[in-house]
């Protein structure tokens, strides 16, 4: 059997990784964690290779959104954008994303990016489209 380093991604024979001996090793085939091992001493089994995996997010980028939908709340109220149609969340979507491309990457009435402004948009449509229940 062989197995992956998930720290330094070296294929080794045994489920302890000869390049480093600080990280877990899971089968290919498998996709699971067979034994987490930290200096040759192996500490437990989690199961979660199929669960999202927030770290994956720029966070950074994601609080100008955040920081989009305060400016939001503060001008309309706080979840307005629950009670507008789809439709003019396209519309707005498509005047960001048009502003970006024509060289324009600052909403001037915010002072945001014109893609945290598209951010949202996107996840106002999300929404309505998985679950559309007004507060």
């Amino acid at each position: 059997m062989n197995f992956n380093c998930v720290g330094c991604k070296h294929f080794c024979k045994s489920t302890i990784c000869a390049t480093c001996t600080n990280y877990s090793l899971f089968e290919p085939d498998k996709e699971e964690l067979v034994s987490p091992v930290v200096n040759n001493t192996t500490i437990g089994k989690k199961f979660d290779l199929d669960k999202v995996d927030w770290t994956l997010m720029p966070w950074k980028e994601l609080e100008e959104v955040l920081e989009v939908l305060e400016f939001g709340a503060k001008k309309y109220s706080r979840d307005n954008w629950k009670h507008i149609e789809p439709a003019r969340y396209e519309k707005a979507a498509m005047r960001h994303l048009i502003s970006y491309v024509t060289g324009e990457k600052v909403d001037p009435e915010s002072g945001k990016s014109h893609l945290a402004h598209l951010m949202c948009n996107a996840l106002f449509l999300m929404w309505n489209d998985n679950d559309s229940k007004p507060l």
